[in-house]
């Protein structure tokens, strides 16, 4: 079962493969979506083919268990796809509660990290055995802008390249959401589908996108992963695995 949120527009997706493995084209392919609660009617019609891939557009409007029944010719077998539809208000409460623990854990564990190597500069800097102020009332320009300045303990280069080495490990917390969102079936497309005799599907290749129109036209993936199941006789699910490539 794959999970869907309400209100918004996702793509359909079906091959049809010969007996060599081969997709086949040129097909007239209807489909059924009905409503698991009551049997209930959502919607119906004929698949539209593009790049040996058959699809239909669809935006469901309520909360609730799905079956899709892809209706092929006689000479090829029928697909069945479970669907749930869950509202999307909630699943970005979750999410934005996720996202901003994680920028949190982050940003503190690395500010703090930051403020000890400053507070260790700092001390360094002040504790400097040769520091001298002459004259009274200089002010910090002059002090800059004395022509022999010079901290013969070093730069504090390692300092530095210190905290540039903890400020870069902040995330990229836009790119970490749209990554769950993906993962979480917003922004997806599924290609080279198997089944096996039962119509499970056994094996596929997923690719998430950050936007609607990237994954209309199959452009700047985050990321692709490879998708292995097994099942029993009775078609119930007995390993499954989703690995990034």
């Amino acid at each position: 079962m794959i999970t869907f949120y309400k209100n918004i527009a996702y793509k359909l997706e079906l091959v049809v493969l010969d007996s060599d493995g081969k997709f086949t084209t040129g097909l007239s392919i209807t489909y059924e979506i009905r409503k698991v609660l009551d049997n209930s009617l959502f919607a119906s019609g004929t698949m539209t083919e593009l790049s040996s891939v058959y699809y239909v557009d669809v935006t469901f409007t309520e909360s609730a268990e799905y079956r899709v029944k892809y209706v092929t010719p006689s000479l090829y077998e029928n697909g069945f796809e479970d669907i749930l539809v869950e509202d999307y208000d909630n699943f970005k409460t979750d999410v934005s509660a996720l996202a901003s623990q994680i920028s949190v854990d982050a940003i503190k564990t690395d500010t703090e990290s930051i403020i000890s190597t400053l507070s260790t500069m700092v001390a360094d800097i002040w504790s400097y055995v040769t520091r001298t102020i002459t004259s009274g009332g200089i002010t910090a320009a002059e002090v800059w802008g004395y022509v022999t300045r010079t901290l013969t303990s070093g730069t504090k280069d390692t300092e530095i390249d210190l905290i540039k080495t903890q400020t870069d490990k902040i995330p990229d917390l836009d790119t970490q959401i749209k990554r769950i969102l993906g993962l979480s079936m917003e922004n997806h497309r599924i290609f080279s589908p198997i089944y096996d005799a039962n119509n499970c599907l056994t094996s596929a290749t997923i690719k998430i996108y950050p936007t609607k129109a990237d994954t209309l036209a199959n452009t700047n993936a985050i990321a692709t992963y490879s998708m292995v199941a097994t099942f029993d006789a009775e078609g119930k699910c007995l390993t499954y695995r989703m690995t990034k490539e």
